[in-house]
């Protein structure tokens, strides 16, 4: 996966808003979410991203942002529908300065 819009606005005060808007495109499995979910994900439920933090150089850029996204718990409630639930983690994101290609790490 590639955050070339992010790489272009590197070093810009709209970096940070860029890097948001392209993380807040992928779904929560292809943010690798499940590693941090209790629950199965809800694919079709739009993640938010925070940017916390940012740093890098030329070779690479590094981000650690926190996520919202939505868990499904099955069959819990009275009807025995699912039940969505709010849940966070904190990912950190390499990019690689040359090709965009972002690596993603579970932080917590």
């Amino acid at each position: 996966m590639k955050l070339e819009k992010s790489l272009a606005a590197w070093g810009s005060e709209t970096f940070a808003a860029t890097l948001k808007a392209e993380l807040e495109a992928f779904s929560p499995d292809r943010l690798g979410l499940q590693k941090a979910a209790n629950w199965p994900l809800q694919l079709d439920a739009p993640v938010t991203v925070s940017v916390m933090d940012v740093q890098g150089n030329a070779a690479q850029l590094y981000a650690q942002v926190g996520v919202f996204f939505t868990e499904t718990i099955a069959g819990c409630n009275c009807a025995d529908a699912p039940m969505e639930r709010p849940a966070y983690a904190e990912l950190g994101v390499a990019i690689d300065g040359k090709t965009a290609e972002m690596t993603l790490t579970l932080l917590g």
